[in-house]
C-alpha cells in the first residue's frame, strides 16, 4: 500500500521543531551568560546547516517515492514519465553519472521534474515567493558552508544590502540571530518558511 507523501512533511516537521528547541536553549544559554556571542553563533551555524541538508534529504525521498509511486499525493496530479519500481534504480537513473545529486537551488530541482514528471508535478507547484524563500536558504547556507567571497556575497546581495542592519548581521550566522518580526528571530522564519514549502509539496 502505498503511504501519504505527506509522511515527508510530517517527518521533517518534526526535525524542524526539534532545531528550533534547540535554538532556544542556545538563547537561554547565552542570556544567561553561560555562552559566548561567538559560541552561540557556532551553534546556530550547525542547526542551520542540519536543516538544509533535512530539506535537500526530505526533497530528494518526496522525488524518489512519487517516481517509484511508492508515496501518493492527495491534491497533486502527479504522473511520472517512466515506471521504475527499485528505489535503487531510481536514484541511479536521477543521479546519471554524477556522483552526488544536488536538490538545492531548486532550479535543480524543477529541472529534474521537467524531465521525470508530466508537467514536473508537484514540484512546479510553488510561487513564485516559496521558490525564492528556497533561494534565499540556499544563499544563507553556501555562505555558512563555503565562506568563500562569491558565497557571502551572493547572501549580502539577497538579504543584507539595503537593509539598515548592525554590522554583526553582516554574516550569516549573526543574521539569523537577528529578529525577523516580535517574538520571532530569522533563524526561526527559515525553519518555519521551509516547513511550509515541503508541506505543500506533499500536499
Amino acid at each position: 500500500m502505498r503511504k501519504s507523501a505527506s509522511v515527508i512533511s510530517d517527518r521533517f516537521l518534526e526535525r524542524v521543531k526539534s532545531l528550533d528547541r534547540y535554538v532556544q536553549r542556545i538563547e537561554s544559554l547565552y542570556g544567561s551568560g553561560l555562552m559566548t556571542q561567538q559560541d552561540a553563533e557556532r551553534a546556530y551555524r550547525g542547526a542551520y546547516l542540519e536543516f538544509h541538508i533535512g530539506l535537500e534529504q526530505a526533497i530528494e525521498t518526496l522525488f524518489l517515492g512519487l517516481l517509484r509511486g511508492s508515496l501518493r499525493s492527495r491534491s497533486h496530479r502527479v504522473h511520472p514519465r517512466i515506471s521504475v519500481k527499485s528505489h535503487r534504480v531510481a536514484s541511479d537513473v536521477v543521479r546519471g553519472a554524477n556522483r552526488f545529486v544536488d536538490w538545492l537551488p531548486y532550479e535543480r530541482t524543477l529541472q529534474r521534474a521537467e524531465v521525470f514528471f508530466r508537467g514536473g508535478r508537484p514540484f512546479t507547484s510553488l510561487t513564485g515567493q516559496e521558490k525564492k524563500e528556497l533561494e534565499d536558504s540556499t544563499a544563507i547556507r553556501n555562505a555558512l558552508a563555503h565562506e568563500s567571497s562569491a558565497a557571502l556575497k551572493r547572501f549580502r546581495t539577497a538579504l543584507v544590502d539595503g537593509r539598515n542592519l548592525p554590522s554583526r548581521q553582516h554574516g550569516p550566522s549573526g543574521y539569523l540571530r537577528g529578529q525577523h518580526r516580535a517574538g520571532q528571530t530569522r533563524m526561526n522564519y527559515r525553519l518555519a518558511a521551509g516547513a511550509l514549502v515541503l508541506q505543500k509539496l506533499t500536499m
